[in-house]
């Protein structure tokens, strides 16, 4: 097993003893070296291996702190700064919050390093699902290829676009986020976007599906929503993006569009026919794959709906989601 080199530099030599003091009474494996100046971290990177740097903010100019050659590097801020180029930890806490967290940070960039190295990471793929007409199953077809997704070993991510969201029926809404807090979550540089995207979302324990506890659609959320499907496309670890839209989903068409596949749901009534017909004729241009949902119960209770929609896909009722 590789030993991790550990360097610490600050200028203040009683909080470096604290930090060494810490590591070995908790006996944590790491090579230590410890700086209360410059030149000599300058000259201990250069002839050795650092595995992790962490370094007192302004303890080296920026141009000479990126010559330092470590694999990662760590700044101790007495405030966090979301400008800094690197990962920072508030130096105003214990050693025992400042090497955990610390150690955390390093290993989470490990298995990252890992995953895109076995490929264990995703290229994102976003499914559009939409009706012109109310009632043809759009909800419980995009849940269907959500769970189905998880149940095949590929993660999705959730988005109901509807003005009163009904998956809310089979997701428990547990966290309670302002857009503010969302905003600022979105806009931290310090926070990876896989994090930024578990601190912003929810995993349902039944299903896997991951999804969002608040409500897209009004507006001081909807102006994030570009910030948070680029969240999920860069965290690398989002298989299927899958966007729910109500039959009134005109003023998100931009939305639609840009999805890289889109499914139409209609069913076999006399109704939906003459609105598909008529979408069809006045729709934008572009390739989508129409659903007929064959499957369409009125009496279909919440309880059994997970169940049921991956009995039906796994049986391919729902024929083009087969691809899946």
């Amino acid at each position: 097993m590789e030993i991790i080199t550990l360097a610490v530099a600050d200028r203040d030599a009683e909080f470096l003893h604290k930090i060494s003091k810490y590591i070995i009474d908790k006996r944590l494996g790491y090579d230590l070296a410890m700086f209360t100046d410059a030149e000599s971290l300058i000259d201990y990177a250069a002839n050795n291996k650092v595995s992790l740097l962490l370094i007192e903010e302004n303890f080296l100019d920026p141009p000479t702190l990126a010559q330092i050659k470590a694999k990662r590097k760590i700044v101790l801020a007495l405030e966090p700064d979301a400008e800094n180029r690197y990962s920072t930890v508030s130096k105003n806490q214990s050693a025992a919050s400042i090497v955990n967290e610390v150690t955390e940070a390093y290993f989470e960039e490990e298995i990252r390093d890992v995953m895109s190295e076995l490929n264990l990471t995703y290229e994102t793929v976003s499914l559009a699902f939409y009706s012109p007409s109310g009632g043809a199953g759009t909800t419980t077809i995009s849940l269907a290829a959500a769970a189905y997704a998880v149940a095949h070993g590929r993660s999705s991510f959730y988005v109901n676009f509807e003005k009163y969201n009904s998956s809310m029926a089979f997701f428990k809404n547990k966290k309670e986020l302002t857009p503010d807090y969302i905003n600022e979550i979105l806009e931290n540089a310090n926070l990876y976007d896989l994090e930024k995207l578990e601190l912003i979302t929810e995993k349902d324990p039944e299903s896997g599906v991951i999804f969002l506890p608040f409500p897209i659609t009004e507006p001081e959320y909807f102006s994030m929503f570009d910030k948070i499907y680029d969240c999920a496309v860069e965290s690398k670890s989002i298989k299927y993006i899958i966007l729910d839209f109500s039959h009134d989903f005109f003023d998100r068409v931009s939305v639609i569009q840009s999805a890289d596949k889109q499914f139409l749901i209609t069913r076999d009534s006399f109704l939906a026919r003459v609105k598909l017909e008529m979408f069809e004729h006045d729709s934008w241009p572009g390739a989508r794959e129409i659903i007929l949902n064959k499957s369409y119960q009125n009496n279909l209770s919440f309880d059994i709906v997970i169940p049921f929609i991956l009995e039906v896909t796994q049986e391919k009722d729902i024929t083009k989601l087969k691809a899946l």
